[in-house]
């Protein structure tokens, strides 16, 4: 039998627990559903978008024009957008929860820095989530890759206030490639925050564990069971202790319930039953040891293939792990559409389906064009990865939605490119939720702002506090130590946006 101070079972608010040092600490009926808890999940990918201007034709943003009041946006557009050839109508099935926000600048986007234009890569360079500029590690400036943000970033920030430890994933394996050395959002005024990057999960096996403290693949099978009967024999002891009061046997019972509705809230707000595609391949995902164990797993996980499946099962469990209260912080970082070889980006049978592309999305996204393909084909391709990448969104705010939690908090999709060149211009930012109805949604906004008033605007709607009060800026800073006054996105902000 399991050593008592690990019998917990991480699920509902806070998550339940077994552990019971002080009997007279518990309150009634303990298990409560976790809408009204916020939370954050941030989905993040690196390419950019092909949005318009220099060398890209406009294939992203919906057909409705944006205003600085905000512009309706239907199912019915966005389906027209998609028919005009707009990726963002891959989200036509969540319209109403869905908010566009065009022309965010970052900071430090060329414009004002004294480097001049900025083309900071994919490597957390730009780091757009931080709301500020960026500085040179050791004043080397010789090397576009060795920035360092100025200030903290907004996943941790929001962790942190929370008080809550943010789940950091990445969607696709860093052994071949797809992730890497990128550190996406990195805090370099807390190198704990730096390394919790750099230690991210792409495994689900891992992350089904560190949801529901399931430790062995194993115990998947045996995780259906309540911890109440897992230490029954301790429980029936605890209960007949003479020198429990009335009051305190009403509130083990009451605590052993509670432990039973949240158990319950896990079967009833989405878990996968054990016999479902998904988990059985989270059983199976357990050796991720690649290429120094079973030739398999090897060649399963060296295959384009696997990317996509890895992180669209990342993308269920972290939807499920909001919906149960076992995650309110999430930041998943997208590569999977990278390659495209038995990918949804294409169309089964096609030879980019069979083959893959002859180039990486990310050479597509700098406007080149593959060996034997003519002249612009780059175009079709961002398109299509555009499309990839908004269904990956599209899941997430369903799966949210169907689970009853989405308002609750916000999702971000964003990424930390305008565009493939790796311009700070027009940075994407499409959110969802309102925040427990703080936010409004559905729109198309002309935000025409820097980025420090966005993240201001969706930290205040969190409940980000500086000295008491609602949050009126976040980051801000810039290179030479000025400070780019705050404020908000006023067309986002409902009558309860700052209560």
């Amino acid at each position: 039998m399991r050593t008592f101070d690990r019998r917990r079972f991480l699920v509902g608010l806070g998550g339940a627990t077994m552990a019971l040092p002080f009997l007279e600490g518990l309150a009634p009926k303990l298990a409560k559903a976790a809408g009204p808890n916020p939370y954050l999940f941030v989905f993040s990918h690196n390419n950019g978008v092909s949005q318009g201007g220099g060398r890209h034709l406009e294939q992203f943003w919906p057909l409705a024009e944006p205003t600085a009041a905000g512009t309706t946006v239907t199912e019915a557009d966005l389906r027209a957008s998609l028919a005009g050839g707009r990726a963002t109508g891959e989200l036509a099935g969540v319209a109403q929860h869905m908010n566009f926000l065009r022309g965010v600048d970052h900071l430090d986007n060329g414009k004002n820095s004294p480097r001049g234009q900025v083309e900071h890569h994919e490597n957390g360079g730009a780091q757009v989530l931080t709301g500020s500029g960026c500085g040179w590690r050791g004043g080397d400036r010789s090397n576009h890759n060795n920035v360092i943000p100025l200030s903290e970033g907004f996943v941790q920030r929001v962790a942190r206030e929370f008080a809550v430890d943010a789940l950091y994933l990445q969607g696709s394996g860093a052994g071949y490639g797809v992730f890497g050395p990128y550190i996406h959002n990195r805090d370099s005024l807390d190198r704990n925050a730096f390394l919790a990057y750099q230690e991210s999960d792409y495994r689900p096996l891992n992350l089904y564990a560190r949801l529901f403290a399931i430790t062995r693949p194993q115990e998947l099978l045996d995780s259906r069971r309540s911890v109440n009967d897992l230490v029954k024999d301790d429980l029936k002891r605890v209960r007949a202790n003479p020198r429990l009061s009335r009051a305190d046997i009403i509130r083990l019972d009451a605590h052993l319930d509670a432990v039973r509705s949240a158990e319950s809230m896990v079967a009833n707000c989405g878990a996968p039953p054990e016999s479902s595609d998904l988990m059985r391949y989270v059983r199976s995902s357990a050796d991720r040891n690649v290429g120094r164990g079973n030739p398999e797993y090897f060649e399963r996980y060296s295959a384009r293939g696997f990317h996509q499946q890895n992180e669209d099962a990342m993308i269920a469990l972290a939807v499920l792990g909001v919906a149960c209260g076992s995650a309110r912080v999430v930041h998943l970082f997208s590569k999977a559409g990278e390659g495209t070889q038995n990918t949804d980006m294409y169309a089964p049978g096609s030879p980019e389906y069979e083959n893959g592309a002859p180039l990486p999305m990310h050479d597509y996204s700098h406007s080149l064009d593959g060996p034997g393909e003519p002249s612009k084909t780059y175009q079709s391709r961002l398109f299509a990865s555009n499309k990839w990448t908004m269904r990956r969104v599209a899941k997430i705010v369903q799966g949210l939605k169907d689970a009853g939690v989405l308002d609750s908090g916000l999702v971000i999709a964003q990424s930390e490119q305008a565009d493939g060149d790796h311009l700070q211009h027009n940075v994407p930012f499409i959110t969802a939720g309102n925040c427990g109805g703080r936010l409004k949604t559905g729109q198309v906004v002309a935000a025409n702002c820097y980025n420090n008033r966005v993240l201001a605007t969706f930290g205040a709607a969190l409940g980000l506090k500086d000295n008491g009060a609602p949050i009126t800026n976040f980051g801000g800073l810039r290179e030479g130590g000025q400070r780019e006054p705050g404020g908000y996105v006023d067309a986002l902000k409902s009558s309860t946006f700052a209560t």
